[in-house]
């Protein structure tokens, strides 16, 4: 209505009863806040960074110092006394003078860190009130601090709000990163979870995660990471955000198994990140696993050195590799020999089928990539999907691209099933492949090349 109506000795009131509804004294909302802390949750919420500061620094750690050339300083007027107390802000200091006699009130003034020297640390006067401030819970969702400036960035109309500051001062002053809502959301799932990004947000989430780093995977009340509502809304810039510079997982199930890359199969977009983001991780596990012990009998170290021929095992050290040769040899040639080969379909709709920019999926003309001759060896990846589809094999810069199945490939169960058993998430594989004189694509499939980005 029109506020004009409300008399000026009513307003307080007015604006109190709005700040504090769904959450003050609510026995649903937790214990009534104190009058300090709905201030302090105010501020936060409309980005009042010079507010913030002032109930933070009230509180905080203080310090005696001792002022030097003080008499030179105008400003003072020669009138101030030589110590004081110290509170140190973000990239300043805050002096607090002993008056000189003639003065009945402190004075606060900024100075720079040469022009004194410290005393003593004050300890607060009540440590209490400093957590309270940093751990109350406002609202009925029993927001904390760090959650309200993500909301209030997204929700207040402020053009002068300072939320990403707000946020890291919080941090500094030892605000828990991992706090969390009614509902077990933390700051990424406001700030990355499908909903509005801003740059503010972006701050405040980097710098939590910078501090707690496994973060960015933790589980709601639901069972859900933040990843989840990204990939839910088909947000790509928040996906990318986890994904490549959060190291989000995208493997990580709700309490339902529903995990961000099954969510994200219908979407082509996100599906690309989320599936370079899991063949990564999925990627290192499976070197974790296979450099797990040493191929030679009776060592049990791990290995850290291929062997340079066949590539599928490994040994911890040169001795080891030349004590297990001989028993190495016959599967090691096995390897080299047993190939699947592969051709392109030369009918069906997939003849005419086009990707990668345009290139055709399927225009391979049997020779092989690039400046590779033939017989010479090269690094191919192969996309399985279960059912009625094609196989889609292509080189890293897909110089050569050829769609396969059944029909032109006739070991193509065998190499499927490879893919499936051990390929990550069992839907692509790198191997070893060559260009035969006959114009034929042979894979060695017994020995899978460590996963790559592309």
């Amino acid at each position: 209505g029109d506020q004009s109506e409300i008399r000026d000795d009513k307003r307080a009131d007015f604006h109190r009863m709005l700040w504090s509804y769904g959450g003050n004294g609510d026995p649903f909302c937790g214990p009534q806040l104190s009058e300090e802390a709905l201030q302090f949750s105010q501020a936060v919420l409309t980005g009042s960074l010079e507010w913030v500061e002032k109930y933070l620094v009230q509180h905080g750690k203080q310090f005696k110092v001792r002022l030097q050339n003080i008499e030179s300083d105008q400003s003072l007027n020669g009138r101030i006394g030589t110590r004081g107390k110290l509170i140190a802000e973000r990239n300043r200091y805050v002096i607090t003078l002993e008056p000189a006699p003639e003065e009945k009130t402190l004075r606060e003034i900024s100075l720079k860190p040469a022009s004194f020297t410290i005393i003593e640390e004050i300890p607060p006067r009540d440590p209490t009130k400093l957590r309270e401030l940093l751990e109350h819970r406002w609202g009925v969702l029993r927001t904390p601090p760090l959650i309200m400036c993500i909301m209030g960035a997204k929700t207040v109309v402020n053009p002068t709000g300072r939320w990403k500051d707000i946020g890291v001062l919080l941090i500094e002053h030892g605000a828990n990163v991992d706090d969390k809502d009614l509902v077990g959301k933390t700051v990424v799932h406001y700030g990355c979870g499908g909903m509005l990004r801003t740059p503010h947000s972006d701050v405040i989430v980097k710098a939590c995660c910078k501090k707690m780093p496994s973060l960015v995977d933790t589980r709601d009340r639901m069972g859900e990471v933040a990843l989840q509502g990204a990939v839910m809304v088909g947000d790509i810039e928040n996906v990318q955000l986890m994904t490549e510079t959060l190291k989000a997982d995208p493997l990580i199930p709700d309490f339902h198994g529903v995990t961000p890359m099954s969510m994200c199969r219908y979407d082509p977009k996100v599906s690309r990140i989320i599936s370079s983001a899991a063949s990564k991780i999925k990627g290192k596990a499976m070197k974790q696993a296979v450099k797990a012990s040493c191929d030679s009998s009776g060592c049990s170290k791990p290995g850290t050195k291929k062997c340079t021929r066949c590539l599928s095992v490994y040994y911890c050290s040169k001795e080891c590799q030349v004590a297990a040769w001989k028993s190495h040899k016959g599967k090691c040639n096995q390897i080299l020999t047993d190939v699947i080969e592969v051709r392109k379909l030369t009918s069906g709709n997939y003849k005419h089928m086009r990707g990668f920019n345009g290139q055709n999926f399927n225009g391979w003309n049997g020779k092989p990539p690039g400046s590779k001759q033939l017989n010479e060896e090269f690094i191919v990846k192969i996309q399985y999907t279960p059912g009625t589809f094609p196989c889609l094999c292509y080189d890293k810069k897909r110089l050569m691209c050829l769609v396969f199945d059944k029909t032109t490939c006739p070991r193509y169960d065998e190499l499927c099933h490879v893919i499936a058993t051990k390929g990550p998430l069992g839907r692509k594989a790198y191997f070893r492949a060559r260009v035969s004189r006959k114009g034929v694509l042979e894979v060695f499939h017994k020995a899978l090349m460590p996963s790559e980005a592309w």
